[in-house]
């Protein structure tokens, strides 16, 4: 006689209920999580693997710590955003998070997660899931570093930093978003290396991009790969000197590899150097073909491509 096969045993996850002000420590694993009405964590909320936290369309707003750490075989998942308010995560003033894979499955017509004013989100080997609007906010002098993160598909934009936060962000995909996979505005700064940048802003001939950086946005960005976006990067009215491109992939992107704009502004007086990048097969021997700029519409910013390469980087032994 054949031996039978064992069933597998499985522990259903156990459910906890919450709502109102979370204070000290709170521990949730292995657990299904709803929450009942808006959650304030005012101390330290841990969540670990095999958690799955649905918001129920409330908000849940950390001023104090919330560290989501899952792993490879025990993710961590956030659902229930509300699909017709603007009820979300929160990462308030001075608040502190950090998410280790983790995913986001979002349906919110807002931004999922909102990092304020002076506020830090750490993300690392997480995903957010079928966004029908932004990812995620940093905003007003906030901070956010993301790391091998998946930010693909969202109706927007992947990330959206403005009035003078912080990012860093590496080793990340950022693909299919409806406008850009990167937003950088109003004095903003951004640290942007190692990146893929895929399929973003297509349709939008304007300002579709990969990166679209305006209104005082200081950034540097290298060793990225950006292919097949509306642009690569769109540069809208730049006017900071602390602009770094260089040592970038440009490739089959539709409309160009970097492309100048201008709101009503005369910029030609300015020049941003992006010097060593790649700038594809269509732009080998002549990047300004893939580029436009001053050489196009004399009230643009004039982009020099110096020293480009002409082989693509990743082709060679």
């Amino acid at each position: 006689t054949e031996t039978p096969i064992p069933t597998p045993t499985v522990t259903p996850q156990s459910e906890v209920f919450v709502a109102g002000v979370l204070t000290g420590t709170t521990t949730w694993q292995d657990e299904s999580v709803q929450l009942t009405g808006p959650v304030l964590i005012t101390g330290r909320l841990n969540i670990f693997g095999g958690t799955t936290l649905d918001l129920n369309g409330h908000t849940l707003r950390i001023d104090g710590v919330l560290n989501a750490i899952g792993t490879e075989t025990a993710m961590v998942e956030i659902v229930g955003f509300s699909e017709v308010s603007s009820n979300s995560v929160i990462v308030g003033n001075s608040g502190n998070a950090e998410f280790r894979f983790v995913t986001v499955n979002v349906t919110s017509s807002e931004a999922a997660i909102v990092v304020e004013s002076a506020g830090s989100i750490f993300a690392v080997d997480s995903s957010f899931v079928n966004p029908r609007f932004d990812a995620v906010w940093i905003e007003s002098t906030a901070f956010g570093r993301f790391e091998r993160m998946t930010l693909c598909g969202s109706g927007r934009r992947a990330i959206v930093v403005f009035y003078r936060a912080r990012l860093q962000i590496s080793d990340s995909l950022l693909c299919d978003q409806g406008d850009q996979g990167l937003y950088l505005s109003d004095d903003s700064e951004a640290f942007v290396f190692g990146n893929t940048f895929e399929a973003n802003g297509i349709g939008h001939d304007r300002d579709g991009a990969g990166i679209r950086a305006e209104r005082g946005a200081a950034f540097s960005v290298a060793r990225n790969l950006f292919q097949r976006n509306q642009n690569g990067i769109a540069l809208i009215d730049p006017n900071r000197d602390s602009i770094i491109i260089t040592q970038n992939i440009f490739e089959d992107n539709l409309g160009h590899a970097m492309k100048a704009i201008s709101n009503n502004e005369w910029q030609n007086n300015f020049v941003i150097q992006a010097p060593a990048n790649y700038w594809g097969e269509a732009g080998s021997s002549e990047p300004e073909d893939v580029i436009f700029d001053y050489d196009d519409d004399f009230r643009l910013a004039q982009i020099v491509p110096a020293d480009p390469l002409t082989e693509n980087p990743t082709n060679t032994p």
